[in-house]
């Protein structure tokens, strides 16, 4: 089930590791003592987890398109079923720990659904279910509690379920118009409160970004504002792929985007969730063409993970985990196994499997603060990055000072925390193809528990020199 926290104390003062970061401003006999800081009031924090993940100090890192079982053939030879023990031993390893959404569907696939929760069970991952037969009622004048509760309690008790998959990217009348009945928001204004509030199961949705097209960038935040207002959700999820348009301005729209969402979410009292592009060049129109490179390289992938977490998300979703068979027509070669999805549809690993297996270990490392700490802004410092961030202008901090923190230099993004009134940061290098070093001066001498590539250790100065690759996050927390 999905639990709401609030303030929770937690202490990460460890030494766990050694790093390769620099600190001056010291004696050589380390005389010179550290200012007394004052701290910062204790905020309430919104976050959502689950109990079967850890609890609600571990980040929510989910899959979109989870193991289901294929029914699809590939020059007469079936592709695999998922729904195994080494699918599932796959994705705990590469640190997924929900499965937000599969094509399996309950009511006509009840038993594999079941094999999906069971393995959820074995190996810590919550499961959010998809249920056509409960979605459906969504399109009832009246709905019965009684048959939606006699559907639910078949798997509700089940120690991995997590949820009810409900709706991914509504429309409404003047927002992507569609069609399409079922994806249009006010279809669900009975049924989603119906789940969250009154049963109090946690329900899987997932909103559109502003990248339609321009005019959408007025009437972004009225959407937010009536996908929450309407689906009461535990949770603000949203998806933006930023290297799927590379071209001037794009970036300024990324920033724009996770700007709105954050306040909206703020304002609603819950946390939000991003997604990350684990490939490209999608395909729900199921076209035949040559795929025209493989993006993003690893720098991209991270900077994709660690900018969203800068800017306080609370939990991230890989799309597509497994590449739907249709994402991998081609032209010349007839199937692209490789163009997108961690796992390809013909069951083969992709290199994005291998990006979040290895950044997985630095989330579960950092989470614990994230989880419990309140974003208070974001520095930006840089040409590039000051020049992208223009869009956002409500959560960036006035030139490169927080707190401790007196300046910056160097190309990059700092998400500002306040993590139990103490101050955190998160420094992450803009550059997505270099390694660079970022200077931190602080305006007195601090100490510091430095997180990087999922070691700790505990540093003194007031000078801090960071050797960053392409793309990497790093956390700082001032005692």
């Amino acid at each position: 089930m999905g639990k709401h926290k609030k303030n929770r104390a937690v202490n990460i003062f460890l030494v766990l590791g050694m790093t390769a970061a620099l600190m001056t401003g010291c004696n050589e006999n380390n005389e010179e003592s550290a200012e007394v800081i004052e701290p910062m009031e204790t905020e309430e924090v919104y976050a959502t987890s689950f109990d079967i993940i850890g609890g609600n100090d571990v980040m929510p890192i989910a899959a979109y398109y989870g193991p289901y079982a294929s029914n699809y053939n590939v020059d007469g030879q079936s592709l695999p079923d998922y729904i195994t023990e080494e699918y599932w031993a796959d994705m705990a390893a590469c640190g997924i720990n929900v499965m937000c959404h599969s094509i399996t569907d309950y009511s006509s696939a009840p038993l594999e659904v079941e094999k999906n929760l069971d393995f959820g069970e074995k190996y810590k991952i919550a499961v959010v279910v998809d249920d056509s037969k409960v979605v459906k009622m969504a399109g009832q004048e009246n709905i019965s509690m009684e048959e939606l509760t006699t559907q639910l309690s078949k798997y509700m008790n089940h120690p991995a379920f997590g949820g009810i998959y409900l709706i991914d990217e509504p429309v409404t009348s003047y927002y992507m118009p569609s069609d399409s009945v079922t994806r249009n928001l006010e279809r669900y204004k009975t049924l989603a409160p119906l789940l969250n509030q009154e049963i109090g199961i946690f329900t899987y949705s997932n909103a559109l970004s502003s990248a339609i097209s321009e005019k959408w960038i007025t009437w972004f935040e009225q959407y937010l504002r009536e996908y929450c207002d309407t689906l009461t959700p535990r949770f603000l999820s949203y998806d933006r792929y930023p290297f799927d348009k590379i071209q001037e301005g794009y970036m300024d729209r990324y920033f724009y985007d996770l700007s709105i969402v954050r306040r909206v979410a703020d304002d609603y009292g819950i946390p939000f969730w991003t997604f990350i592009q684990a490939g490209s060049q999608w395909n729900d129109s199921q076209n035949y063409f040559d795929t025209e490179g493989y993006y993003p390289d690893e720098g991209e992938f991270d900077w994709n993970i660690n900018t969203c977490l800068a800017f306080g998300s609370k939990g991230i979703s890989y799309f597509p985990y497994i590449q739907p068979y249709y994402f991998a027509y081609a032209k010349s070669t007839d199937f692209d196994f490789e163009r997108n999805g961690m796992i390809g549809a013909w069951g083969n690993k992709n290199r994005w499997y291998y990006y979040a297996q290895n950044i997985s270990k630095h989330i579960q490392a950092i989470d614990e603060v994230l989880m419990n700490s309140v974003s208070k802004g974001v520095i930006a410092s840089g040409e590039q990055a000051v020049k992208d961030t223009s869009m956002a202008e409500d959560v960036m901090l006035e030139g490169t000072s927080w707190r401790e923190l007196a300046t910056v230099e160097g190309d990059a993004v700092i998400g500002c925390f306040n993590y139990q009134g103490h101050t955190a940061l998160y420094v992450v290098n803009y550059s997505q193809e270099y390694a660079q070093k970022v200077n931190l001066i602080f305006k007195n001498t601090v100490n510091i528990t430095m997180i990087q590539n999922a070691e700790s250790s505990r540093l003194k100065g007031k000078d801090m020199i960071l050797d960053l690759a392409a793309g990497e996050g790093v956390l700082l927390v001032l005692e």
